[in-house]
């Protein structure tokens, strides 16, 4: 299995549709290279750590970041559908979808799917062993992206 590595980007972030793009967005984006399947992990680094880790384990591609406000994560989530985030999906992003992970302020995860623009539930993880938890996303995510 290849190493992973992970690279920072700064994306412009959203503004005034009539006026300047806001202050800049930071995205990590975590990969062993080639077609994975690709989950996006919204929330701050602390809630976060542990899942690009262990879902790099598990063969995941991960772009990682903190949203101030939904029209960032919208942002974000446009430029992963592009592919301005280098990242590549098994059938590409666009077509086979991708996790999205939002990490809440109270311990909880939120995991869903999304493809071609529509989120599929998936389970709400709450907060409790921190390795069950990891492992319930994981999982769910093995089971449901490509």
């Amino acid at each position: 299995m290849a190493t992973p590595t992970t690279r920072a980007l700064e994306l412009p972030g959203p503004g005034d549709p009539a006026g300047p793009a806001g202050a800049a967005l930071s995205v990590e984006v975590t990969s062993a290279g080639g077609a994975r399947p690709v989950v996006l992990l919204s929330g701050g680094p602390g809630a976060r750590a542990a899942l690009v880790e262990r879902l790099a384990r598990a063969g995941f591609a991960t772009v990682a970041f903190d949203p101030r406000s939904p029209a960032e994560l919208a942002t974000v989530l446009g430029a992963l559908e592009r592919g301005v985030l280098g990242v590549a999906g098994v059938a590409g992003v666009d077509a086979a979808g991708y996790g999205l992970v939002e990490c809440g302020t109270d311990g909880s995860t939120t995991v869903s799917r999304v493809r071609q623009g529509a989120r599929v539930a998936g389970p709400v993880v709450r907060a409790g062993r921190p390795d069950d938890a990891l492992e319930t996303v994981c999982q769910w995510l093995l089971r449901t992206l490509p």
